[in-house]
C-alpha cells in the first residue's frame, strides 16, 4: 500500500507543478528590416527621369523620396542628385552622365517662325526686337520667358548679352511645364525646352526652333548628372538598373 501512496502522491505532484510552473513563452519573432529609403534631389527638367528612377527604386526594394532642387541648386550634397547643364554642382562629387539634352526655342506655329539665330536671341533679350514680324514672321507681339537665375540658360545669355537689361516683357518661368503652357496659350511667347519635351511640344502645336549660328555653347547638349557623395554607399544594382533603363548613352567614366 504504502508504494500506492507513493505513486499517487507523486503523480499530485506532477499535477500540482504544471498548473503552477511559469509557461515557457513563446520564441520571439523579430521585427522585419525596413526598407532602406532612397532620398533623390532633382533640378525641374530631370522630372523627365523620375519614372526611371521610381522603377529602379522598386526593383532594389527601396523607398523613394523626390524632392526638387530649385535653381541655383543649393545644400549639402546627399543621397543622389540629378542636375543638368554643362557643369557638376559639386565638382568634388563622383558624376556620370545618364543622358545629353540639348536646349531649344520654341513657339507657337502661329508665329510663323521656324528658325532663329544666336545673335536674334541676343537683340530679343535685349528688348530691341518685340515682333516675330522682326524675325519673318507674323505681327505678333514677341514675349520672351526667361528660366530663373542659376539655370544654364540664364548663365549663358548673361555672358553674351551686355548689358543685361531686360527691356521689355520677360516672364520668368520656372518648369517645362508652365514653359509648354505659356506656349501654348500665347501665341507670341518664346520658351525653352530641354530635348524630353520637344516631342509632346509638336504635338501641342508648337515649333521647335533650329538656331543658326554657335548656339552649342549657349544650348547645350548638356550632361544630366547623377552624382553622390564621396563618402555615400550607393548600390551598385542600383546603378545598373539606371544604366539599362536609360535609352541614352552613360558615361562610365567620371566627370572631372
Amino acid at each position: 500500500m504504502k508504494g500506492w501512496r507513493v505513486l499517487l502522491w507523486l503523480a499530485g505532484a506532477w499535477v500540482l507543478w504544471g498548473c503552477t510552473a511559469p509557461e515557457t513563452p513563446p520564441p520571439a519573432t523579430p521585427s522585419p528590416t525596413p526598407p532602406p529609403v532612397l532620398r533623390v534631389f532633382r533640378v525641374p527638367e530631370a522630372r523627365a527621369l523620375d519614372p526611371t528612377v521610381r522603377a529602379c527604386a522598386r526593383e532594389q526594394d527601396m523607398l523613394l523620396r523626390l524632392e526638387m532642387l530649385s535653381y541655383p541648386p543649393t545644400g549639402p550634397l546627399e543621397g543622389l542628385w540629378l542636375t543638368w547643364g554643362p557643369e557638376p554642382w559639386h565638382p568634388e562629387a563622383p558624376s556620370y552622365a545618364l543622358a545629353w539634352w540639348s536646349l531649344r526655342p520654341v513657339v507657337h506655329q502661329d508665329a510663323g517662325v521656324a528658325q532663329v539665330t544666336v545673335e536674334t536671341l541676343q537683340a530679343i533679350y535685349r528688348g530691341s526686337l518685340r515682333s516675330w514680324a522682326d524675325v519673318g514672321g507674323e505681327e505678333i507681339p514677341l514675349i520672351p520667358l526667361l528660366p530663373p537665375p542659376g539655370h544654364p540658360l540664364y548663365t549663358g545669355l548673361a555672358r553674351r548679352v551686355r548689358p543685361y537689361p531686360w527691356a521689355g516683357d520677360v516672364l520668368w518661368v520656372t518648369t517645362p511645364e508652365d514653359m509648354l503652357h505659356w506656349a501654348q496659350t500665347r501665341p507670341g511667347t518664346l520658351g525653352w525646352l530641354p530635348e524630353p519635351w520637344w516631342e509632346e511640344a509638336q504635338a501641342s502645336g508648337l515649333r521647335v526652333l533650329s538656331v543658326k549660328g554657335d548656339p552649342d555653347d549657349l544650348l547645350g547638349p548638356w550632361p544630366v548628372l547623377l552624382q553622390w557623395a564621396p563618402d555615400a554607399r550607393i548600390p551598385t544594382a542600383l546603378l545598373g538598373c539606371l544604366r539599362v533603363r536609360v535609352a541614352t548613352s552613360w558615361s562610365q567614366e567620371a566627370i572631372p
